[in-house]
This record gives C-alpha cells, structure tokens and sequence, in this order.
C-alpha cells in the first residue's frame, strides 16, 4: 500500500488562528503605520487556467497577467466547494461549507458568522468598506428580515458592507440607474470608479469588485448567454469554442450514473464539444476580457488618486467550470476543473515575491485571514484557514497544509449530487453520498493529474480508500464544530 504522510494538524491549528503582527513577512514590518488598502476582484465561474499567464489560447487578460507579474501566482488554488454561494460565504467568514452550511435554497449563514466577517472586522478597525457587483450570500436574521430582502425593503447585505451597490446579469445589457443601457461590467466600472475617487488618503478602505461574468445567463432577445460588452464583441472573429482533450466519449462512458444527469449533460455540455456551428460560447472568453478591461480601468483610477502605492490586490475565482472536460457542463463535480481557480496576492509594499508561482496548497478560506494579517489585525479564532501573508516572503513554507476537505451539498431541486471528499498534493477522495451503489472516486495525481484512472474499487487501494474517508469525515466534523 503506498504510503501517506499525515498532516501536522497541531502545528496548522496554531499557524492557522495566529492573527500577531509579529508574524508579517520581514519587509511589511518595516514599512509605515499606515494600514494597507484592499481591493479584491472576485469573478464567477472563471476556469483556474482561462488567464494569459496560464497560456489560454483565448485568455485575453493583460492586466490580469501584470497583477501576477508584480505579484504571487499559486498554481494549486482551489475552493472548498463549487458554487458560488457556499464559496463566497466561505471566502467572506474563512469557514468550511461544514461549518456556515450556506447554499441557495437554505435560509442564511449563522448569524454569529456576521461580526467575524472579514467586512466587519475591517470596520471596526477603522476601514471604509465596499461591495459593488455580485454578492451573494446572506446571513439568516430572521424571518421578518427575510420577508424585508425578498420585497426589496432592506438590502440584501444586511449592513455587512459600508457601501453596498448590487449589479446584476440577468440579463447582461440594461438600463442603468441614470437611464442608459450599459453592460453589467460598465455598470461595476462606473460604480468603481465613484468609490475610489471618494477615498481619502487618511482612511484605508477595502474594496470588493463581485463580478457576476464569466457566467452564464438565461436567453434574452438580442443577448446571448453569455453576452459580451461592446467593446469585446468582435474579439476572435474566427475562433471556434475549444474542445477540451478531457472532452472524450470514452472518458464520459466511464463515469457513474450518477454524474450523467440533465443538469450536468445537458445543451451546455453540447456547445462545448465543439458541436455547435454558431460557436456561442467563445462568448465566454469574450466575458474574460470584459473582466481584464475593467480591472485595467480601476487600476487605473487607483493610480491617478495615488492608492495604488499601499493597496494590497487580491484577484481570485468563486469556482471554475467544466468546459467540456468529461463531455460535463457546470461546476459542482470533485473534479479539479471546478474546484480550482486563480488566485493572485500582490502587495506593492513587498517586491520581494514579485513573479513567484508557489505550489502549495491555497483556498478560498484563506483569503480573510490574509486580509487581516496584512491589515495588521488579530484573526478570529473561528476562523478556519491560513494566511497568505508569508508567501509575500518567497521561499520554502515549513508547516503548510498538505490537504483540504472539499464537499457539496445543496437541496436546490435539481439534479445535483452530493459528494464529500478530500484533495491533497498526492490524492484525490470522493464519496458521491446519495449513489446507489455507492460510488467512490481515488486517483494518484502524481500518475494520473486528470483524474482518468479511478482506483476507488481495486482491492490493492481498498485500505487506501478507506483511509482517505476517514481523514474526510474526520476533516468534516471537526470543521463543523467550529475548529
């Protein structure tokens, strides 16, 4: 039986809930008083290698690609579960699917998660906080808040962001609150740039860009699914949708039942195999470079206000998408194409990891810790990742996770399946919970990184499998106990 090296959990606990300046990469403590800025872009749906520093063929993203050159590039970055709402309650509180138990259809993350949100505890430090675009998520306050949101009585963030300013996809193209039609994109851009030309150079601020692109959207009348702006309509006139060498009849005649569902193979699946003529879904990568132009005008505006000399940037995705890749559409697999994403650290204090592309292990969970960290701020003790900050010092990291808990569950009324699993530098774990058979998944990334041979059933890897599982279902509870 091969091996497998436990990790040092008591070591990452302490790593993990340790918040003391002391512990900021050697330059940061050096620099000023003057707390950082934060501005994130979290887009929707991106894929972790649809960015140019990847090598897209179609991943048009210039200022994207000069974030990770200035900056820290992890080649292994992954969410704790595809979709956008357990992923974006993850990223906001630094707590597991297992823990806030968040999804569409379910009431609302505990509200005891709220004052612990990276927004809150930025504003009580004396931040100036904002959202504009996709949030979301929210936290379950109450029936008659509920009724309050879902009339349009209270905004939907319930107070957790100073500057809260909602911008939709559905569909892409519309009016705008002055009375032009703009793209959703313009939309976000316009609302940006507002914002940050009202900062003052005394207050620090964070600044969340929730980009609803690259998603799909419903069909409206003169719009595609995934409607491009203007200004990318015509970009690759001649490109054909790329079919994914995981695009593979066989490769989809292997997989469970359980995964063949309407939801899974359906229209979308098709386009992606390149056999739709009109070739629709170039629009996607048309969407990304929308997304790159935007993040190019609001550096920009930092630039010229004279932020951007002491505004940390994080860009990241709330989950990736198939693609194609195993004649599947979506996101909600175990699979590394919708667990992975981008995810770029830049700190202009610190040029010392410019251009660096780590691999270790990073998640969507560790994106409030890093804040806090660099902000200077203690970190929660119910917090339930690491920080990033030591990767703005590069070199080896000691005591760093070596595997993660990944799951889904949702009771969204479609044909979704549930599975729990567990991804480290060397395996990969599923459990599909509601199959019958039961269905399992076990691959050696070492051998196999596109996850084809599943070992799940071979009686050499049965102590193996069962191993793994229990490192899961360990992983689990102990995250849904709070630690």
């Amino acid at each position: 039986m091969r091996r497998f090296f436990p990790l040092r959990r008591d070591v990452l606990r302490a790593i993990s809930l340790t918040g003391m300046t002391s512990l900021l990469p050697g330059k940061l403590r050096a620099a000023s008083d003057r707390k950082p800025n934060f501005l994130i872009f979290l887009t929707d749906d991106q894929k972790w290698d649809v960015v140019g520093y990847e090598g897209h063929p179609l991943a048009r993203t210039p200022n994207i690609d000069s974030i990770a050159a200035a900056g820290v590039a992890f080649r292994n970055s992954f969410v704790t579960t595809p979709i956008c709402a357990s992923s974006r309650a993850s990223l906001l509180t630094s707590t597991y699917f297992s823990r806030h138990r968040f999804n569409f259809g379910t009431v609302g993350m505990p509200l005891d998660l709220y004052d612990t949100s990276f927004p809150q505890v930025l504003s009580r430090n004396g931040y100036r906080t904002g959202l504009i675009g996709k949030l979301g998520v929210w936290f379950d306050d109450g029936f008659l808040a509920a009724v309050e949101r879902r009339l349009g009585w209270a905004s939907v963030d319930g107070g957790l962001f100073d500057v809260y300013q909602p911008v939709g996809r559905m569909p892409y193209i519309s009016e705008d609150d002055d009375g032009v039609k703009r793209h959703e994109l313009d939309k976000i851009d316009r609302r940006a740039q507002a914002f940050l030309g009202d900062q003052s150079l005394e207050r620090p601020f964070c600044l969340v860009i929730g980009f609803n692109d690259p998603h799909i959207t419903g069909s409206t009348p003169g719009q595609g699914r995934y409607q491009p702006a203007d200004a990318e309509k015509y970009l690759f006139p001649q490109a054909k949708v790329p079919v994914s060498d995981l695009n593979d009849p066989e490769i989809f005649e292997e997989l469970p039942d359980i995964l063949k569902t309407a939801e899974t193979t359906g229209d979308q699946a098709w386009a992606w195999s390149g056999k739709d003529p009109s070739n629709e879904f170039v629009d996607y990568f048309r969407l990304v470079a929308g997304v790159d132009r935007i993040i190019g005008n609001i550096l920009e505006k930092l630039r010229i206000t004279n932020l951007d000399r002491d505004t940390v940037v994080i860009f990241t995705s709330d989950n990736g998408l198939s693609l194609g890749d195993r004649g599947l559409a979506g996101k909600w697999s175990h699979f590394d194409e919708s667990l992975r994403v981008p995810f770029i650290l830049y700190d202009p204090r610190n040029k010392a990891a410019a251009g660096t592309r780590p691999s270790e292990l990073v998640l969507n969970v560790d994106v409030a810790p890093t804040i806090l960290e660099l902000a200077g701020i203690p970190i929660p003790s119910g917090y339930q990742g690491m920080s990033l900050a030591r990767f703005l010092d590069p070199g080896p990291q000691p005591d760093w996770r070596e595997e993660f808990l990944c799951e889904y569950e949702g009771d969204l009324g479609r044909e979704i399946p549930d599975w729990i699993g567990l991804r480290s530098e060397i395996y990969k774990f599923a459990h599909y919970l509601n199959a019958e058979p039961p269905v399992y998944f076990l691959n050696d990334l070492r051998t196999d990184p596109e996850e084809i041979e599943n070992l799940a059933d071979d009686p050499s890897d049965l102590a193996l499998r069962n191993e793994l599982e229990e490192r899961t279902l360990y992983y689990r509870k102990l995250y849904a106990e709070g630690d």
